[in-house]
């Protein structure tokens, strides 16, 4: 290199214009991302992840304005040759002599370090985090400030409720090529990088690191992977005289985002199926297959572990040569069904009836059964479930089955537990809240080979098929109540596509129930389960107490009418093993509370059609009853149990 030609070095800035150039860029960004965003995401009617982007590309173009105005401002002149003169890129040149090289730029390319890594803050570390999210508690106890929105993840875009959208691969590539060449390394490599060494010497590169991961306050978690990018990019480019390692090392990224938009784009759709009659079935899970375990001996119950189901599972399992009689306490807390294999009568404990406690648990208990003696059974209300593939003979809700269809791409062949649970504990014949409601069914959702980024989307998809089966129906049967035992969260994927599509079956006059969180619900009160021994009378209200895996936070004096209770523990549900098999289910849990009060719904519309979710939690909050529990020497209430029978008479009253 001779001494006419360009150095950048002659036009060093000093640290306080180095200090603030990058504030000028930084902080719009960080505003947009954390007061303009919020309080437009969820106001309007388009995919949270597309919103976020093209907000935050407001902040890219005025990124790329402040650099080209530098650029003015030293060359007075903005063309082409001057930009790219300007930025150096030219030819890698070697860092030995100066010459133009290409040899070991490639090199430098190929590494597996840079491409991993650049894999990584693209794809695989939003992937990592939302694996942590998705099955621990990573986001409560461990590190609390990652609870960041979902949308803000690139892991977004691939996404169900993109599929065919075939426009946003070429959308996404001019983004991505946009916001990270044109806006980030443009600024940071092209502008700064080179004129940062008469300020800052042989510390240039990893003060340029630096200012581009602090850029990143806009995605603060990525901040230390963003500084060894960083520092990978800006010593390269350093070291080959050229803004072409930037360009190269970043495209790897590029090619991870339009790998995430694929994804999206090509997953299945649920398209609406040409039915003339019902009921449809599109598929029938074959069923599951506990096995047939023969016990040498009763598996221990810990209490330390109280409330967690199948501590003692006895599930198909072959018990008859064991000795039981002094296992009564044990038994007590054992899950059991009908193929459960027991020993003789003289060889069980003279108080433990396991066909009776059977019998007991299918009980929906709080005096429903009084109800439907009286024709309240739900009759043509329509309840629709989102959950587990569904075994759909079972006797007891597969007359009444009027549409059963999976989410395309299900890991699973065969029938869940979950799901047969939750039909029959809507509207099971014998166990159901509203045994003669019609049974909408869509299983697969969380099962899919992608479920980790689809999992809410795969929700989503779902209520809007039931909004879709929906029109189609008569208004005399129409869906009224949809189940749905998971939870979102705003920073669990597809967040924002569960809340729109929740928004839709609203606005069509359905309730949607699903964990902690029901359509109407006010703000005041908490959807939990009760618990029960499994020997006490379900029609008794003092038979109840706090659901097992929440008794031990349930003395606190809190206000029992913040709590709205409905049973949970000790319930028979129908098998996913067969047609006629029931399981006892000791220890229940949280999704068994949302069909429970869809049925309970049913109820009320088949009373008063025009009911709506607002005014039947404020019933179901002025009817609930209180009971009292005696604890270390002090009565405590608990409540409000739902009370149906007080429900519907309130709801017949003039």
């Amino acid at each position: 290199m001779n001494s006419s030609e360009y150095n950048p070095v002659d036009q060093s800035f000093t640290r306080t214009q180095i200090i603030k150039l990058w504030a000028v860029v930084t902080i719009p960004l960080a505003l947009l991302a954390w007061l303009v965003v919020p309080l437009v995401v969820y106001r309007i009617n388009v995919p949270a992840v597309l919103t976020y982007w093209a907000l935050l590309m407001v902040g890219m173009v005025w990124q790329m304005a402040v650099a080209l105005w530098v650029i003015s401002r030293q060359e007075g002149k903005l063309r082409w040759e001057t930009i790219r003169r300007f930025i150096r890129l030219n030819r890698p040149r070697n860092p030995k002599d100066g010459s133009p090289t290409l040899r070991p730029f490639w090199r430098m390319f190929l590494s597996w370090p840079a491409i991993i890594l650049c894999l990584s803050v693209g794809v695989l570390l939003p992937l990592l985090f939302i694996v942590l999210r998705r099955f621990t508690s990573f986001d409560y106890y461990i590190v609390p400030g990652l609870q960041w929105p979902a949308y803000a993840n690139l892991t977004e875009l691939a996404s169900s409720e993109f599929a065919g959208q075939w426009g946003l691969l070429l959308a996404a590539f001019l983004g991505w090529g946009f916001c990270a060449l044109c806006a980030e390394e443009l600024f940071f490599r092209g502008v700064l990088l080179p004129r940062m060494q008469g300020a800052f010497g042989e510390k240039a590169a990893r003060v340029n690191a630096l200012l581009y991961a602090a850029y990143h306050l806009f995605q603060y978690w990525l901040i230390p992977f963003r500084f060894i990018e960083g520092l990978i990019i800006a010593r390269q480019s350093r070291r080959f005289s050229s803004f072409w390692p930037a360009v190269v090392i970043r495209s790897v990224e590029g090619l991870a985002t339009l790998g995430l938009v694929w994804v999206g784009v090509a997953s299945r759709p649920l398209t609406m199926l040409p039915v003339a009659t019902l009921p449809y079935i599109s598929s029938r899970p074959a069923p599951a297959n506990y096995g047939r375990a023969t016990l040498s001996a009763l598996p221990a119950y810990d209490p330390a572990k109280a409330g967690s189901s199948y501590q003692v599972d006895l599930r198909s399992a072959d018990v008859s040569a064991l000795d039981l009689q002094d296992d009564g306490a044990t038994l007590l807390h054992a899950d059991f069904d009908t193929h459960t294999m027991w020993p003789a009568a003289t060889q069980m404990p003279a108080d433990f009836d396991p066909a009776h406690i059977l019998e007991l648990g299918k009980n929906p208990g709080l005096g429903v059964r009084a109800l439907h003696a009286q024709g309240i059974t739900g009759r043509g209300v329509g309840i629709a479930i989102i959950d587990q593939p569904l075994f759909t003979e079972h006797q007891e809700y597969a007359e009444r089955l009027r549409w059963y269809e999976e989410i395309p791409g299900s890991l699973t062949s065969f029938a869940q537990m979950h799901g047969s649970a939750l039909a029959s504990l809507s509207a099971g014949e014998t166990i159901g809240m509203a045994p003669e409601a019609d049974l909408y069914y869509i299983g697969g959702a969380g099962t899919s080979a992608i479920s980790i980024l689809f999992y809410n989307h795969e929700y989503a998809q779902a209520i809007r098929r039931i909004v879709q089966i929906n029109e189609q129906l008569p208004p005399e049967r129409k869906i009224r109540a949809i189940s749905i035992s998971t939870d979102w969260l705003p920073f669990w994927a597809g967040y924002q596509d569960a809340v729109l599509a929740v928004r839709e079956a609203e606005a069509a006059g359905i309730l949607v129930i699903s964990v902690g969180k029901a359509t109407g619900l006010p703000g005041n009160l908490t959807l939990l389960g009760l618990g029960r021994h499994p020997q006490a009378d379900p029609d008794v209200f003092e038979s109840y107490e706090p659901g097992s895996w929440w008794a031990a936070n349930f003395f606190t004096g809190s206000d029992p009418r913040s709590l709205l209770l409905a049973p949970m523990d000790s319930r028979t549900l129908a098998s996913s093993t067969g047609a006629e098999v029931y399981e006892f289910n000791r220890y229940g849990g949280i999704s068994w509370v949302p069909p429970t009060l869809s049925g309970l719904y049913a109820l009320a519309v088949q009373v008063d059609a025009a009911i709506t979710p607002e005014q039947f939690w404020a019933l179901a909050q002025q009817t609930g009853r209180t009971v009292q529990l005696d604890h270390e020497g002090q009565s405590n209430p608990l409540g409000l149990i739902v009370d149906p029978a007080a429900l519907i008479a309130a709801l017949r009253e003039p």
